[in-house]
């Protein structure tokens, strides 16, 4: 039987989860670039960071205040919609909320359009705070402009 992995949560983990019912626990971060965003390259990138943080691909265990395990893949990560009309009902990956019990700290929404792309980075604020979260964002932007070539495990100098 394999041991599930357990990180506990700090002390502002606790308030956040603690308010969590009451105000929204996410961060986001919307842009817009000129260009195609390669969702298979995007996944590499957050497949690469989860060496260095692990919880964005954990649920959060409310009642022991832990990040668990559960062996999530990026498909529930990194969401693309292609081009289409969103209906009216359909909320902006802005408004997106999920529950962080079942699903990751962290998901990124790609929306393609014909002239770029509008990607919406999440992550739980249970996880991370705002520098925290920009700090994640810097780790994912280096990582997904690494060049292939290079195989160093260095990735500052």
């Amino acid at each position: 039987m394999k041991k599930t992995c357990r990180t506990r949560g700090e002390g502002l983990d606790i308030v956040e989860a603690a308010h969590s019912k009451r105000v929204s626990s996410f961060l986001y971060c919307r842009m817009e670039i000129v260009g195609k965003i390669e969702p298979e390259r995007l996944k590499k990138a957050v497949r690469q960071s989860c060496k260095f943080v692990p919880e964005i691909i954990y649920t959060f265990d409310f009642r022991y205040c832990e990040f668990v395990d559960k062996g999530l893949t990026m498909d529930g990560v990194v969401m693309v919609e292609n081009g289409g009309r969103k209906s009216k009902k359909q909320r902006s990956p802005c408004q997106e909320i999920w529950d962080l019990s079942s699903g990751p700290q962290f998901r990124i929404f790609i929306q393609e359009k014909e002239q770029g792309s509008k990607i919406v980075f999440a992550m739980s604020h249970i996880l991370s705070d705002g520098k925290g979260f920009l700090q994640y964002l810097y780790l994912l932007i280096r990582l997904y402009h690494r060049k292939e070539q290079r195989q160093s495990n260095v990735l500052y100098k």
